[in-house]
């Protein structure tokens, strides 16, 4: 090549320049930020900053949440979908003074769509639920229980797999491996003091292990639907049969006294009638502080019972359906729930108390964990005196 042909004159550089640079910064302008538009309702109820995601993210470690993964756009298309079918069955057993100021948050979100509760205990409602499949009629789209009381539902094969974008951000136990389930908010079972009775530092050390003490003969009272807790010994704590039921009978021993509802317990043992109450519901344990009550709980252990949500199988609004899970387990579901006091299962939205205190060993309830419920039940009646 000759010198003239190798080279080019600097008027037709500058002109090569000035082209290059523009269409680099055209190239910038199709990847940066594109002007902001008002968010829509999908957007609103997906990942809390409204962005979209192509995956859901990996859980960071065992336990732990991973972030947050919803997509705007794919919840958009499912509320388009479930405005067409105008209306979402939802079998639930959280109270209806929480419930439904929750579902009302979801209908604001989600105009077009109306929700109809139906409220009952978590072991009447699968009853019902079961009982009206049996006969053909499939009524409920969205079932929502307690973790004790999900397993029937698996058996029988009437939950239908979905993994809803937002399960991302649950801790790995509540997030179930087949997508038939996935936990929407939390109760705790703890150890509760009467601290007119019992000073705070004690009862703060606590565990279910020293109230075999002698030192608590005629200062316990136990509420007595509670089998749950000597399966999660069983299960979990232990992972022993019979050391769980050597507890149990540790406790019965210092004659703890049955009682009927946890609410009513609580209530008790504020008033005197004892000392420490062996499986309060930590959630009425902060309302009763919140009036001022001479009570606090055990930072030990406690034993975490999931509300578990599935689609029904056979649902007539499958995709409403569908909608209401995510949008339960997203931060602004999580946030509706926190409202009502009740613990969402996710750890990144703020609560009014702390449900999860890191001193705290957890004992999570699993479906699988009551595969041979009679059996922990027997223990628990004869050991209480309750047949």
């Amino acid at each position: 090549m000759t010198a003239p042909a190798a080279k080019l004159s600097s008027s037709r550089t500058r002109r090569l320049e000035a082209g290059l640079l523009a269409a680099f910064t055209l190239l910038l302008a199709a990847c940066g930020p594109a002007t902001s538009a008002p968010a829509s309702p999908g957007a609103q109820a997906g990942s809390s900053a409204g962005k979209t995601a192509s995956s859901p993210a990996p859980s960071s470690a065992a336990g732990k949440p991973a972030a947050s993964a919803a997509s705007g756009a794919d919840v958009d298309a499912l509320y388009e979908a479930a405005k067409k079918e105008g209306e979402v069955v939802f079998y639930g057993s959280l109270n209806s003074e929480a419930a439904e100021p929750l579902l009302k948050v979801f209908e604001k979100r989600f105009p077009g769509i109306k929700v109809t509760g139906v409220r009952a205990s978590s072991e009447k409602l699968v009853q019902r639920f079961a009982t009206e499949v049996k006969a053909g009629k499939v009524l409920a789209d969205v079932l929502e229980c307690n973790a004790e009381d999900w397993l029937p539902v698996l058996q029988d094969g009437l939950i239908a797999p979905y993994r809803p974008p937002e399960a991302a951000a649950l801790p790995e136990e509540f997030r179930s491996k087949d997508d038939l389930w996935f936990a929407a908010r939390t109760n705790q079972i703890v150890i509760q003091c009467n601290t007119d009775k019992v000073p705070a530092q004690e009862c703060l050390k606590l565990t279910w292990e020293s109230l075999t003490e002698p030192k608590w003969k005629d200062q316990l009272l136990i509420e007595q639907g509670d089998t749950v807790l000597v399966q999660t010994w069983a299960k979990q704590k232990y992972q022993n049969d019979d050391k769980a039921a050597q507890l149990l009978k540790g406790i019965a021993a210092n004659n703890a006294q049955p009682q009927s509802g946890h609410t009513e317990t609580s209530e008790l043992l504020v008033g005197g009638k004892r000392a420490v109450f062996v499986n309060a519901y930590l959630h009425r344990v902060f309302q009763l502080q919140e009036k001022k009550a001479a009570t606090d709980w055990a930072r030990t252990e406690a034993v975490l019972l999931p509300s578990l949500m599935g689609q029904v199988k056979g649902a007539a609004h499958p995709n409403a359906g569908k909608l209401l899970e995510n949008w339960m387990l997203s931060k602004e579901g999580a946030e509706a729930s926190a409202a009502q006091d009740r613990p969402p299962a996710r750890r990144d939205v703020p609560m009014k108390y702390d449900y999860y205190p890191k001193e705290t060993k957890f004992y999570s309830v699993q479906p699988q964990d009551v595969t041979d419920k009679n059996k922990y039940q027997k223990i628990w009646d004869e050991t209480l005196g309750l047949r």
